[in-house]
């Protein structure tokens, strides 16, 4: 994400020496012909580029073992691990599936890779999709996606989310979007459940057993013009119809769902936690600690959900 210029998680940094240029499908002037499952990219016609991902420490991720590289597989480039790096691996090329799988001798915290350009005569581009690290420890396997303005059709236009999703064959996808959805001037219940088919049909085609929870959209403000060009931020009304459209989901596809419109206080809530210092000046986006709260009161509901279920406790 770093490359990308957007928000990255805490427990990783990404790394560069050469420049990037960042395409969203959220963004019209950074439109690129073909976007994978994370919704982002990166590209490049440098003669000569670089990148780097590093663990961070004092957060419980402190390696990884492999590494897939989503991708294009362009021939005017080389695509390789730094030479310098003493690393001992195996690559393997899985092009169906957009990705380079670099397995390593032993665990890692940090890889660089380089970007050479073979054919200066060509003026296409290599494109950088995302990565995944994984390890050969039990449990489980986390995977984020997403960016800065991303929509429900910033997704259902990702025309390589289904080959990359597959990848990783998930055993549950979390839905957690609609807040820039409920923004939009043509925004309805009906829109919602439309575009959240199309999510739910593509995420199916990757991984057709895979369950599903959706998240309720957050309460959020819309900013509003008044007199003598002042502006004010009020209550979306949008988000009791796309809260509506979440439930009415949940019950079609016979799937999870936790309800944080309600569980951070229903309509107009948001107001509250911008007060507390949890939540911004917009009253659309939490602060740190508001983040961090949320997550906890997610995985909370989640662990409590699980063993409240569990056949382990039936026995």
């Amino acid at each position: 994400f770093k490359l990308a210029e957007a928000n990255t998680p805490p427990f990783y940094k990404t790394f560069t020496t050469g420049n990037w240029k960042r395409c969203r499908p959220a963004v019209g002037k950074e439109d690129c012909s073909v976007y994978g499952m994370n919704g982002i990219t990166v590209n490049t016609n440098a003669q000569y580029n670089d990148f780097a991902i590093a663990l961070q420490e004092n957060f419980h991720h402190k390696y990884f073992k492999s590494i897939k590289v989503y991708h294009n597989f362009n021939p005017a480039y080389n695509f390789y691990i730094d030479y310098n790096s003493g690393l001992k691996y195996k690559h393997t090329e899985v092009k169906r599936e957009g990705y380079s799988l670099y397995e390593f001798e032993e665990n890692i915290d940090s890889v660089s890779f380089k970007v050479q350009k073979i054919d200066s005569l060509n003026s296409s581009e290599f494109t950088l999709y995302g990565f995944s690290l994984e390890t050969e420890d039990p449990g489980f396997y986390y995977a984020c996606m997403g960016f800065n303005g991303a929509s429900c059709q910033s997704f259902i236009e990702s025309q390589l989310l289904v080959p990359q999703l597959k990848s990783l064959s998930p055993d549950l996808v979390i839905f957690s979007i609609g807040v820039n959805d409920t923004h939009g001037p043509n925004f309805t219940k009906e829109y919602m459940v439309s575009h959240y088919d199309s999510l739910v049909a593509m995420v199916k085609r990757a991984s057709p057993e895979c369950a599903i929870i959706f998240t309720t959209v957050t309460d959020n403000y819309i900013k509003v013009r008044k007199a003598r060009r002042r502006s004010a931020y009020v209550p979306n009304p949008k988000t009791l119809a796309a809260h509506e459209a979440i439930l009415e989901l949940s019950k079609k596809y016979n799937a999870g769902y936790w309800d944080l419109f309600m569980v951070m206080g229903g309509f107009k809530s948001m107001a509250l936690w911008q007060k507390a210092g949890l939540a911004a000046k917009d009253k659309v986006h939490f602060s740190g600690g508001g983040y961090h709260i949320v997550g906890n009161l997610m995985f909370q509901a989640f662990v409590q959900s699980y063993y409240a279920n569990s056949v382990l406790k039936k026995k």
